[in-house]
C-alpha cells in the first residue's frame, strides 16, 4: 500500500512538473511560437506566446528570463536617473548685495503700509514657500 501512495505522489509530482508547455485546453504537448502584432507591449516583454498544434489555442506564459532582465535593468537604472536628475536640478542660489539692499527697503516700505510694497512682499514669501 505505501509503494501505490508514492507511485501517485510522483505521478502527481510528475504531471505538475510537466505543465510547463502543456496546452491548458487539451492537455497536449505540441506547440509551436506565435506571435502577433495586436499583442501589448507588456505582453510582447514578459510572455511567450505558444499555439497548440492539436487544437489551435492560442495560449502564453511567463517568460521568467524577461522578467528578471527588466527587474535588474530597472533596479540599477533608477538610482542612476534619479542622481542625473538631482544634479540637473540643483540651481545655486546667488544673492546680490543690491537685491539685499532692494528687498530690505521693500520690507521697511511695507511696514510704512505702503500697498505695492506689501504686494511685493507677499509675493516674495509666496514664492519662496512654493521653492
Amino acid at each position: 500500500m505505501q509503494k501505490s501512495e508514492t507511485d501517485e505522489e510522483n505521478k502527481n509530482f510528475i504531471s505538475s512538473s510537466n505543465l510547463i508547455g502543456v496546452c491548458p485546453r487539451c492537455g497536449e504537448h505540441t506547440r509551436r511560437s506565435s506571435a502577433k502584432t495586436t499583442d501589448g507591449v507588456i505582453n510582447i516583454f514578459f510572455y511567450t506566446f505558444y499555439r497548440c498544434q492539436v487544437c489551435r489555442f492560442r495560449f502564453n506564459e511567463v517568460n521568467s528570463l524577461r522578467l528578471i532582465w527588466f527587474t535588474v535593468f530597472a533596479v540599477l537604472l533608477i538610482p542612476i536617473f534619479g542622481a542625473i536628475w538631482m544634479v540637473s536640478n540643483e540651481h545655486p542660489k546667488t544673492v546680490d548685495s543690491a537685491e539685499i539692499g532692494y528687498q530690505d527697503k521693500i520690507k521697511e516700505l511695507a511696514e510704512r503700509g505702503y500697498p505695492e510694497a506689501e504686494l511685493k512682499m507677499g509675493l516674495r514669501h509666496t514664492s519662496i514657500a512654493r521653492g
